[in-house]
């Protein structure tokens, strides 16, 4: 096999392949831990600061600190992947990255509004109409550009599609219930932010026990048997957390935690190669970057959207009525983020299909007709 170059066709050796690896999981693990400490310490910051996070007029508030966050993720991923691509050369996408985000802020804008208002006030409308005109011009806008952030021909590929969507329900769903799931530890049941953190851990301890050998299988096994049965078990694990009322304990928690956060074992490892195991490596990085904001878009109007649905279960409800009002509505949102995993599960299964993928052979080396039995990513393209 030949060494991996660098672009002035100097070998990297074998150390950069580990050297890559540790600098990604850091930047990974930063990521999600910054995200993390400040989704949980989130109600202590409102209550520091003598707001209740229950109280429907201040959940707005809660939302939009939230969702500032995701929306600037979810526009700068596709960017910077993209730039990615182009080996550091600079360029500013105008037109698309200005629509896009636009679009995007007047479709979080109207959930968060209907929130105090209603579904059907004039204000929401309008911001969805507007949304709907800039996100549907996106397209015909990146078509304009030379180096466009978006290219649409990579949703030719029902394996893209079905990753896209996989991502979507992946963080619209379980990612988006975790500010909830706070809230609900916090201020129903009266526990510390480190007393929450460690409940929401049992997700993430799930996580991990399946997430290393789905890793590993993801190279045997065709991805879909992977990301599609765990989005149902993280639907199944959603649906398992409901039938709470005011004088459940949050140990009627757990057995969904286990399951969903198994199931997220399953999804995560594999979805993060599929978007660029479908595209030559050239677009490597706009395909990631068109996953990654996915995932960002799924839990920014995710958590907008059930934000809203809770506030007309808590909406005019004050003192100690308040938290079996939050538990009601907290049922329903489980119901729905649950149904979105098991949609995206049931919908990846036969989208994501094995003969998309690229068999990615290093310069010098056999071609596709080579020896399969050596290579493990062409018998799991092969197979069915």
């Amino acid at each position: 096999m030949t060494p991996a170059r660098a672009t002035d066709g100097t070998p990297l050796g074998d150390g950069y392949k580990w050297t890559a690896l540790a600098n990604t999981t850091a930047a990974v693990f930063m990521s999600t831990l910054d995200g993390s400490i400040v989704l949980i310490a989130m109600p202590a910051i409102f209550r520091g600061i003598h707001l209740d996070p229950l109280a429907p007029e201040n959940i707005v508030f809660l939302l939009w600190m939230i969702m500032g966050y995701r929306l600037v993720q979810a526009v700068l991923v596709v960017s910077v992947g993209r730039m990615g691509d182009m080996y550091g050369r600079v360029k500013i996408y105008n037109a698309g990255f200005v629509v896009f985000t636009a679009g995007l802020v007047s479709l979080v804008y109207g959930l968060i509004r209907a929130n105090e208002h209603g579904w059907t006030n004039t204000v929401s409308v309008v911001a969805w109409i507007l949304a709907a005109v800039l996100l549907a011009s996106f397209p015909l806008v990146e078509r304009a550009v030379k180096q466009p952030m978006f290219d649409f021909s990579l949703f030719r590929k029902p394996t893209f599609v079905g990753g896209s969507i996989a991502a979507f329900a992946m963080n619209g769903s379980l990612f988006a219930m975790l500010l909830y799931f706070t809230l609900y530890l916090q201020e129903v049941l009266d526990y510390s932010a480190l007393q929450t953190g460690l409940r929401l851990a049992i997700i993430t301890g799930a996580t991990l026990f399946t997430a290393i050998p789905a890793g590993r299988l993801s190279s045997r096994v065709p991805v879909r048997w992977l990301i599609g049965p765990g989005l149902l078990m993280v639907g199944a694990g959603l649906l398992l957390m409901r039938g709470l009322d005011a004088g459940s304990d949050w140990t009627h928690l757990i057995p969904g935690f286990l399951v969903a956060g198994l199931g997220s074992g399953l999804v995560n490892p594999p979805l993060a190669s599929t978007a660029v195991g479908v595209v030559e490596p050239r677009v490597a990085g706009m395909a990631s970057g068109i996953n990654s904001t996915f995932r960002q878009v799924g839990i920014a109007t995710s958590v907008a959207a059930l934000g809203t649905i809770l506030a007309t279960h808590t909406n005019g409800v004050t003192g100690p009525a308040a938290k079996g009002a939050f538990v009601t509505g907290l049922n329903e949102i489980l119901l729905i983020s649950g149904l979105l995993a098991i949609v995206g599960g049931v919908l990846a299964i036969p989208l994501i299909r094995p003969k998309d993928f690229h068999v990615h052979v290093p310069e010098g080396g056999a071609g596709t007709g080579g020896d399969k039995a050596s290579n493990p990513a062409v018998v799991s393209a092969g197979a069915s």
